[in-house]
């Protein structure tokens, strides 16, 4: 009794600090050499997280055996090549920030468990309720009330960025990409209703535009496409009709609106243009083989590319151990840190997880899988998602979300299945 009682107030801490960590990460720029909250918000859910695993942990599938060989070959490759580099401090940083962003992968071994005790409804609401603490913080960055962290090069001028009190608007965008997507999964689950779902989205929505941060923009725009289409093709063919008829329709009436407020001027969307202006006057040039390729991501990619093919044949294949710089891409940032060997054990990994999950869970739990590899791919191209903790938390948190609430049992087959909680 008194182990299960343990193992309960262990799930119920874990999920507690996954869902805090955006407070915890507005504590300070992380300098990528010292121990800063978040670094230490990350040993604390290592050592919770083991303690749950050795708990609760039961017989798995073969495929989630995969993924948590590849993640400790992955720790290997970091342990070798920190024995090897110079640049210690950094390489103890990154296995650190590793080991923390990959950790809750564990929780998946105890998915009886999780599916019988995962306080899921608590978990988005006290996730959400923690978002809009950034969130205030963004809007009023834009008021002028509180001071940008973020600056950008526009038209030759400094154009401040809200950012939530981050040190970078994808720490604020991240955040409103997982409420989106959240969402939409406790919706067509069942677990919320639509004025919840659509409240947090498009209020998500808006502030990742004042964020002006177009990746995530477009992932967004990506979710809520995805889900709303899902939801018409899953509905009647009646009931499908008169969503189409009702979102056509709603959407010619705020195009009218829109018209007539250029003319007549009844309210200001100054945001909406001074967003789009940031947007479209710093992503650089569309230009592959230019340097300033999307402000110069091409040229960090060609420049890590480049580095790498200087390397020893060792090299190569075991990476550098530690970011020498940032690379702007998932993808080539495993390559230079872990080599060829390690990107195979990462797409391992990958894969072994969507095997897993995609094996016991129903179509609804199957598309947002599908939604969420999405998320990650596609956040991947410019950014590194797989080296961010905070990124690594909600991925998996996700995961987790989807096994148990869209179990392959269950008949509530989604768009919002009959199951919605008091």
């Amino acid at each position: 009794m008194k182990e299960n009682k343990l193992s309960l107030l262990l799930l119920q801490l874990i999920m507690l600090i996954i869902a805090f960590r955006p407070i915890i990460d507005l504590q300070g720029r992380f300098d990528g050499e010292s121990l800063n909250m978040g670094g230490a918000a990350g040993l604390v859910l290592i050592a919770w997280v083991a303690l749950f695993f050795l708990m609760t942990r039961k017989k798995s599938e073969p495929v989630l055996n995969v993924a948590l060989y590849a993640m400790l070959f992955i720790a290997i490759l970091w342990l070798i090549n920190l024995w090897f580099t110079p640049a210690k401090g950094s390489a103890l940083v990154d296995i650190t920030r590793f080991a923390a962003g990959f950790s809750p992968m564990l929780l998946l071994y105890c998915s009886g468990y999780m599916e019988e005790h995962f306080p899921a409804k608590r978990f988005y609401t006290f996730y959400i309720l923690v978002c809009i603490v950034p969130m205030i913080i963004a809007f009023l960055q834009y008021l002028g009330v509180v001071e940008y962290t973020y600056f950008d090069v526009v038209g030759g001028e400094w154009v401040g960025r809200s950012s939530g009190g981050y040190i970078q608007p994808s720490s604020l965008s991240r955040l409103m990409i997982f409420s989106v997507l959240l969402s939409y999964i406790f919706y067509s689950a069942g677990q919320i209703n639509a004025l919840t779902k659509y409240s947090v989205v498009l209020l998500s929505l808006f502030i990742t535009v004042l964020s002006t941060h177009r990746t995530s923009t477009f992932i967004i725009a990506v979710i809520m496409v995805s889900f709303e289409l899902y939801a018409l093709v899953k509905d009647s063919k009646q009931g499908g009709q008169k969503k189409i008829m009702i979102g056509l329709n709603t959407a010619s009436l705020l195009g009218i609106v829109y018209l007539i407020n250029l003319r007549m001027k009844f309210f200001s969307l100054n945001f909406i243009e001074g967003s789009l202006t940031v947007m479209t006057g710093a992503v650089g040039t569309l230009d592959v083989s230019d340097d300033s390729f999307l402000r110069g991501r091409g040229y960090r990619w060609q420049r890590t590319l480049e580095y790498m093919s200087n390397l020893s044949t060792g090299e190569k294949l075991v990476g550098k151990g530690h970011e020498v710089f940032e690379s702007h891409n998932d993808i080539i940032n495993m390559y230079l840190v872990s080599g060829l060997v390690g990107l195979l054990l990462y797409f391992i990994l990958y894969t072994a997880l969507f095997v897993y999950i995609w094996r016991g869970v129903n179509p609804l739990g199957r598309f947002s899988l599908i939604i969420l590899y999405t998320v990650i791919i596609l956040f991947g191209i410019t950014l590194q998602p797989s080296t961010y903790p905070n990124f690594m938390w909600m991925f998996f948190a996700t995961l987790i979300v989807i096994k148990c609430l869209t179990k392959k049992s269950d008949k509530g087959l989604g768009p919002n299945a009959n199951l919605i909680s008091p």
